[in-house]
């Protein structure tokens, strides 16, 4: 007789592949049967774990959200300012979107699908949190690390946008970049080189390179 797998193991598979199906689909696109099936099991051994559809859909975006509740603060506390920082929230981040590109796929699908309620969602759980990374980049301008001109709130939002439509396109970016190699990794050193000398100051790119 096969052995049961734990409880545990069958809702981290339902997660796994609830984000994935609601990435490629959306959400009014997937249905629970098809997540079932996708995690290999039943409907009503997944409903066992989650009582209807949108119970699905927010403990998927809690997973994402907790994520980067936790990294967010923990990276400000452990990090000194400047390039350290920079690097290692990057590096976070890159590491969360590579162990699985769905992720960004459903950031930009929920922010097309369901703008309103996403952006409610982002506010509540993320907002805080954004907040401390704008003072960190606030505080390297009053140092002269950054630039003076970086408006904090507004880099934020381009540097998540440049990485989540990074991880949301890898299965294409070889058709721009066709006489390159690697092209998914130049283009991630490219996004990461592009924020780098958009937020320090040229005297401290210069003692980077120097």
């Amino acid at each position: 007789m096969a052995a049961v797998q734990p409880r545990t193991d069958g809702r981290q598979r339902i997660l796994k592949k609830a984000t994935e199906l609601f990435a490629q689909a959306g959400y009014e696109g997937t249905s629970l049967s098809q997540i079932a099936t996708a995690a290999g099991m039943r409907k009503p051994s997944l409903l066992y774990h989650f009582d209807s559809k949108e119970a699905l859909r927010k403990e998927v975006l809690a997973e994402f959200f907790t994520h980067w509740r936790e990294l967010l603060p923990s990276v400000l506390a452990q990090t000194r300012g400047g390039e350290d920082r920079f690097t290692v929230l990057m590096e976070a981040c890159v590491n969360f979107l590579t162990e699985d590109p769905n992720r960004a796929r459903l950031f930009v699908r929920e922010a097309m699908d369901n703008p309103e309620a996403f952006s409610a969602e982002m506010t509540e759980q993320l907002t805080p949190w954004l907040a401390l990374v704008a003072r960190a980049i606030e505080e390297g301008q009053r140092s002269g690390v950054v630039r003076k001109e970086v408006n904090a709130e507004a880099f934020i939002l381009q540097m998540v946008r440049l990485a989540m439509t990074h991880f949301a396109m890898t299965g294409v970016i070889s058709a721009f970049m066709p006489t390159t190699d690697q092209p998914t990794d130049r283009s991630l050193e490219e996004l990461l080189r592009i924020g780098q000398v958009a937020l320090f100051s040229p005297h401290e790119e210069a003692s980077k390179n120097g």
